[in-house]
């Protein structure tokens, strides 16, 4: 009985591996690889930044980049954490393939902030595309 055991255990020791290298090779089928899609639509890029300096001074950036014959409206909300996020200010521009909004705002310290943008797409005829939302990292001010 001893030395079946000793058998059995020294075929597991090592033909279970070479199970586990199998499955693992299957995650890599060009199959899985063709059902991953972009994110969106019709925005190619989503670039934001949030900078606050010592004196108070939040740099609010975004970038948003859209396929040719597209229109954007871009919408940046500077948001700080008071128990919920709350809008500071907020700033809109409209055009076409890329599309900046650069702008400075003070806040006050105490708070954490962020952005949040809303890029709302429309094609020639003006018929909505889609309107993704991301937000920025978070700035303790304090």
């Amino acid at each position: 009985m001893k030395k079946i055991f000793c058998i059995l255990s020294l075929c597991m020791v090592l033909f279970v591996p070479l199970n586990i290298f199998a499955l693992a090779d299957d995650c890599y089928d060009s199959e899985v690889v063709d059902i991953i899609s972009p994110r969106y639509k019709e925005v190619q890029t989503i670039y934001m930044s949030l900078e606050i300096s010592d004196s108070g001074r939040a740099d609010c950036y975004t970038q948003v980049q859209i396929d040719t014959g597209y229109t954007v409206e871009l919408e940046v909300k500077l948001q700080k954490l008071d128990g919920k996020w709350t809008d500071v200010r907020t700033w809109t521009t409209t055009g076409q393939e890329r599309i900046t909004i650069d702008e400075p705002w003070y806040v006050v310290r105490g708070y954490d902030y962020r952005l949040r943008i809303t890029a709302t797409v429309h094609d020639q005829y003006g018929n909505f595309i889609e309107a993704p939302f991301e937000y920025s990292n978070i700035v303790e001010f304090y």
